[in-house]
């Protein structure tokens, strides 16, 4: 794991941005765990990130989509394209990505279900820590959440990323073109980081 310095002064109650993506794909997880059993395959560090934002990109290579476990199920990744997801989790970083990843399915056309499908798929994910920024009466990730995810939206707007129409709401897009590597997405999310780390400063005084 990865852990990105924050850009406000150490002295300060700091967030962490963390890369989570060599431990989440590691062939040593075993995602389909219960919870508590899941979660103790990583380290202390990784199980003490409960309160965040984050942001993940998937690509699909294959000519079948992406699909998710809803009913009616929705469609997340079209044939050979990718997916920007992004948003909030309150209760563990671990239970927010083992649900992300039960989700994802691909159906074949002799009906067999294409399953645990995050190794082929997940290209990057970025999580920002707030668990250090608590507020008495809600969590930091609730109040940040629309700005992040707004801060995101129009980030692939302006580059003209986006499948367009798409549902707004909900917290992941189908993208057109190449996908945002880690190094165009560091940017804007180092904005977004010390922005809400400072807001968060204050609300927390």
């Amino acid at each position: 794991m990865t852990i990105l310095p924050s850009l406000l002064h150490d002295s300060m109650p700091v967030t962490k941005l963390h890369d989570l993506k060599e431990k989440f794909l590691s062939v040593a997880c075993d995602w389909s765990s219960p919870i508590r059993k899941c979660e103790l395959q990583f380290p202390e560090s990784v199980r003490e990130i409960r309160d965040g934002l984050y942001v993940a990109t998937y690509t699909n290579r294959s000519e079948h989509s992406v699909w998710d476990n809803n009913d009616p199920p929705r469609e997340l990744i079209k044939p050979k394209s990718s997916m920007l997801k992004y948003g909030k989790f309150e209760n563990g970083v671990v239970g927010r990505y083992k649900e992300t990843f039960h989700h994802l399915r691909r159906r074949l056309p002799n009906d067999q279900l294409e399953l645990q499908l995050q190794r082929e798929l997940l290209q990057l994910v970025l999580v920002l820590d707030l668990t250090p920024l608590r507020l008495r009466s809600c969590s930091c990730a609730d109040v940040f959440e629309p700005f992040w995810n707004g801060g995101i939206e129009s980030w692939l707007q302006e580059r003209d990323l986006l499948v367009l129409p798409q549902n707004n709401r909900v917290e992941s897009r189908q993208l057109q073109g190449t996908p945002p590597t880690q190094d165009d997405l560091m940017p804007l999310v180092r904005e977004l980081q010390a922005r809400i780390e400072a807001a968060g400063i204050e609300l927390t005084k």
